[in-house]
């Protein structure tokens, strides 16, 4: 995961592909569908097929958290890959997770950025602040990455550029990774506006 946000896709990749040999089978399997995912990625964009793969080879896991994992990393390849499907596969892993908990939390992640894609900006705000509640309760900052970006893009699509801005200096360097599309359109967007402003 370190690898990953560092943005050395490379080890990360080789990192999970490594776990996916230790003795315990049933760890083994995520470890290979985040490689699967991470190497979709490094490609350039996932897919339908792509995220079609990921989701085929979770529901083969054999332990519920497996399959929840499975299914949280396919629903982020899916933000970009199929974005109809992201919104169902992200409701697939919270189903196998206990409410509230950290690993809930984390499969949480895209439900917000889904509703941004299809225009439901009141219903990405609520699940935003989902986000910043749980992830405060359980003490993990994590939580606040996609609840700004689901801020800034919903700023954008209401014409806010300060606003828009301001929430986007708060961002860290690699918050690309909740909203690979958006990022360089949010940017683009901001600088055209802000320049005409000045």
């Amino acid at each position: 995961f370190i690898a990953l946000i560092a943005g050395d896709v490379a080890t990360s990749i080789e990192m999970n592909e490594r776990a996916a040999e230790l003795p315990d089978a049933r760890a083994g399997g995520q470890y290979r569908i985040t490689a699967r995912a991470q190497r979709l990625n490094a490609r350039g964009r996932p897919d339908r097929e792509g995220v079609t793969e990921l989701v085929e080879s979770t529901e083969r896991l054999p332990s519920a958290f497996s399959r929840a994992t499975g299914y949280s990393v396919a629903a982020m390849s899916a933000l970009v890959g199929d974005p109809e499907r992201a919104g169902e596969i992200a409701h697939r892993s919270l189903a196998l997770l206990p409410p509230g908990s950290s690993a809930w939390l984390g499969a949480y992640h895209p439900v917000p950025l889904w509703h941004v894609g299809r225009g439901e900006l009141v219903e990405a705000l609520d699940h935003a602040a989902i986000l910043v509640e749980t992830g405060v309760r359980l003490g993990e900052g994590s939580a606040l990455i996609p609840s700004l970006v689901t801020h800034a893009l919903v700023l954008q699509r209401i014409d806010d550029a300060e606003g828009a801005a301001t929430v986007r200096g708060a961002l860290p360097r690699r918050w690309s990774v909740y909203a690979v599309d958006e990022q360089p359109q949010l940017d683009a967007w901001l600088a055209s506006r802000l320049s005409a402003e000045a």
